[in-house]
C-alpha cells in the first residue's frame, strides 16, 4: 500500500498491510529559517520513511508576530522561554489585531510548506501544526493571567481568543492551498487539571470547532491532539477529525478504551516520555505489539503521546519503525 492508501484505509477502519506510524520532535537549530526547516524536515522523513509527516515549528511561531519576546535556551530539551508577554492587562486583549499570514513568522511557515510540497509532490500526506486559541492565549499572556482573565474580564478575553482564531483560520486556509492534507490541533487546556468542562466549553471549544470548520471541506487528515494530564476525551469527541492524540500511555483513556467509544482514529502506543527517551528495543517493539492488542490493529496509528525530545537516539526511532513492520 502507499502512504495514503495505507492512512485512508486506516481511517476508515479498513484491513492495512501494516499500522501507519508516524513521529515528530523539534528541530531548534532549524526553525527559524524556513529553508533550513524544510531540508531538516525532508532528511527526517528521508531516515524513518514515515506514512505521514507532522511539521514541526516553532512552538510558539504562532503568536510571534504579536510581538512576544522569547529567549533560547543552550539545553535543546528545554526549548525556548518567554521573557515578556504582550497582553498584561484585560484591556489588552482588546488591542490585538488580525496578523497577515503571509507575512512574518507565519509567513516563513508557508514557504517551509511550499518548499516541502514542491519536494515531495503528493507522496506523503502533510499535516500542518497549529494551537487552540486557548493555548495560544496562554501563550501571549502567561497561564496564571489567562485564569485569572477567565473569571475577572471574560468578554475581553473572549475579544482576544476571537481575533487570534481568525488569524489562526486565515493562516490554516493558505496552508491549504500550499498543499496540506490536513491540521494537527493542539490544545494544552481540555483537562480537568485546568478548568471545568463548561469553562472549556467557552472559552476553548467553541474556537476549536471554527478553526476546524474552516479547513474540513478541503481537508482529508485532521487531528486533535489532547495534551497533558486528566484531559476531557468524551467532551472532545465530536470534534470534526479523523484522528486524536493524547498522552495514551501517561492518562486515561487507554488506546482500548478510546476505539470503544470513538469512531476515528487513534494515534499513540510509544510513550513519548520514558520508552522513547531512555527505554530498550525489546521495550519499544512491546509498546508497539500492546497498542496493536488494545486495537486489534483497528483504527489505530502507530505515533508518540506528544512530541519526542529533540535528541532521542536514532536507534530508537528505528527500533519503532521495524516494530511496526514486523507487524505487516
Amino acid at each position: 500500500m502507499t502512504k495514503r492508501e495505507r492512512l485512508q484505509a486506516c481511517i476508515q477502519g479498513k484491513e492495512v498491510d501494516r499500522p501507519p506510524i508516524s513521529f515528530w520532535h523539534h528541530f531548534p537549530k532549524a526553525d527559524y529559517d524556513p529553508e533550513q526547516l524544510a531540508q531538516a524536515t525532508l532528511q527526517f522523513q528521508h531516515q524513518y520513511n514515515l506514512d505521514f509527516i507532522k511539521l514541526m515549528p516553532n512552538g510558539l511561531y504562532g503568536v510571534l508576530d504579536w510581538g512576544l519576546r522569547v529567549r533560547r535556551y543552550r539545553d535543546p530539551r528545554k526549548g525556548e522561554g518567554i521573557s515578556r508577554y504582550v497582553v498584561h492587562e484585560p484591556d489588552d486583549w482588546e488591542r490585538l489585531e488580525p496578523l497577515d499570514p503571509t507575512q512574518g513568522v507565519l509567513g516563513q511557515q508557508l514557504k517551509c510548506l511550499e518548499i516541502l510540497s514542491k519536494q515531495l509532490k503528493g507522496a506523503v500526506p502533510l499535516v500542518q501544526t497549529i494551537f487552540s486559541p486557548l493555548s495560544s492565549a496562554a501563550k501571549l499572556a502567561g497561564a496564571d493571567r489567562v485564569k485569572e482573565h477567565l473569571i475577572n474580564a471574560p468578554r475581553k478575553l473572549q475579544t482576544g481568543l476571537e481575533v487570534i482564531t481568525q488569524t489562526t483560520i486565515d493562516f490554516a486556509r493558505h496552508c491549504v492551498k500550499r498543499g496540506i492534507d490536513g491540521v494537527f490541533l493542539a490544545t494544552q487546556w481540555a483537562s480537568y487539571a485546568l478548568l471545568s468542562e463548561n469553562t472549556y466549553r467557552k472559552f476553548g471549544k467553541r474556537y476549536d470547532i471554527h478553526i476546524l470548520d474552516s479547513v474540513q471541506a478541503d481537508t482529508t487528515f485532521n487531528i486533535l491532539h489532547l495534551h497533558g494530564d486528566e484531559i476531557m476525551f468524551d467532551l472532545l469527541l465530536d470534534y470534526p477529525v479523523q484522528a486524536v492524540n493524547w498522552h495514551d500511555r501517561g492518562t486515561r483513556p487507554t488506546l482500548g478504551e478510546a476505539v470503544a467509544k470513538y469512531g476515528g482514529c487513534v494515534i499513540g502506543g510509544l510513550d513519548h516520555e520514558h520508552t522513547m527517551s531512555f527505554g530498550t528495543k525489546a521495550q519499544i517493539t512491546k509498546q508497539v505489539q500492546d497498542a496493536v492488542q488494545q486495537t486489534r490493529g483497528k483504527r489505530l496509528i502507530i505515533g508518540p503521546g506528544c512530541v519526542l525530545p529533540p535528541d532521542v537516539p536514532a536507534w530508537r526511532l528505528h527500533a519503532a519503525r521495524k516494530a511496526v513492520e514486523a507487524i505487516g
